[in-house]
């Protein structure tokens, strides 16, 4: 659940600076890992209107596949994030995120719930000094 806070936080983030209107893409990776084992991503994109939106599939070693579908929106200096991460098996995880800034403060908050109902909510600051 860690690894699930920390990597929809820095997709907040870098979602939030893409928010401008930008065009499609898309982007397929693979990773080799200890044994020979491979994972293969393949995810795109597009922004448009403020709104930026994202998917993503990626399959493990032995066919083993997630998928991710989510969105950023900023206006007023407040960006929101939501997104859905589902499994091979049908379970899934939202995520669900805002980040705040004035003044040189960025102000966040999220909460994820994982497949059973259970919820991490987290928050933070983050003051940028001259």
């Amino acid at each position: 659940m860690k690894s699930i806070l920390a990597t929809s936080a820095l997709a907040l983030v870098l979602s939030a600076s893409l928010a401008a209107d930008a065009s499609a893409w898309t982007r397929n990776t693979t990773a080799s890992g200890a044994y020979g084992n491979t994972v293969n991503r393949s995810a795109s994109g597009s922004c448009a209107g403020g709104t930026c939106s994202r998917s993503a599939t990626t399959v493990g070693p032995y066919g083993a596949t997630a998928t991710h579908n989510g969105s950023t929106t900023c206006a007023g200096g407040t960006c929101t994030h939501s997104g859905v991460t589902a499994n091979g098996y049908g379970a899934t995880a939202t995520r669900n995120g805002s980040v705040t800034c004035a003044g040189g403060t960025c102000n966040s908050s999220g909460t994820a719930t994982g497949p059973y109902g259970r919820s991490v909510i987290r928050s933070g600051t983050v003051t940028v000094q001259p």
